[in-house]
């Protein structure tokens, strides 16, 4: 896609902030209580088995094919869309994080202009429990340096990709780049952001 579009998509994530209405909170509420059923017989939500589950979990092929989800999507990308991946992110308390990170730095999806990330709360997300923050405007500045580091255990993304702290005061300072905000969400609500915007999550200890 052109600059254009994609500050278009940036602009899209802006304003869902405040959030889409993906499901109703009850709905929300009963796909969290399968969700917990799930992990209850016998397979729990770790590194490698939170991924994917649209093609295991009625709920989850649902909530991911519906128009409610469908709709701004391929409003933004068009209509021939393709749904590469899904997983499901529980934060436990505790030091539990998500470094500073683009999520087209390991997928292999090129042209990344045109992928986005679809969030979907089950829970109330928010400052308190370690909710997402974002960069807008980061997405403009292409694909940023990673360094990778394993060796954090509470890095909860797999291969501890991490933005260097130099790099986010670097992106802060541009003109295009807002500062970085919280993305609050109510249960039920959705976001959309780009392929390539900068986002991260802080533990339960350090908020």
């Amino acid at each position: 896609r052109d600059a254009q579009e994609s500050r278009g998509l940036g602009d899209v994530y802006k304003r869902q902030v405040h959030g889409l209405r993906a499901m109703s909170s009850e709905r929300a509420m009963e796909c969290q209580q399968e969700l917990r059923l799930y992990e209850a017989a016998g397979h729990p939500l770790r590194a490698d088995t939170r991924f994917d589950l649209h093609l295991l979990l009625g709920w989850a092929w649902e909530l991911a094919t519906s128009p409610s989800v469908l709709e701004p999507v391929t409003a933004i990308l068009g209509p021939d869309v393709l749904l590469w991946s899904s997983d499901v992110v529980s934060k436990p308390p505790g030091e539990s994080f998500f470094s500073a990170h683009q999520d087209s730095t390991y997928a292999g999806l090129a042209p990344a202009t045109d992928v986005l990330t679809c969030w979907v709360a089950l829970t109330a997300s928010d400052e308190g429990n370690g909710c997402l923050f974002f960069s807008p405007g980061s997405h403009l500045h292409g694909q940023l340096p990673h360094s990778k580091n394993t060796q954090d255990v509470w890095n909860m993304l797999s291969r501890g990709q991490t933005i260097s702290p130099s790099e986010l005061e670097v992106l802060e300072r541009a003109r295009e780049v807002a500062p970085s905000r919280a993305l609050a969400l109510q249960p039920g609500e959705m976001s959309l952001h780009s392929f390539r915007t900068v986002h991260w999550s802080l533990s339960l200890i350090h908020i």
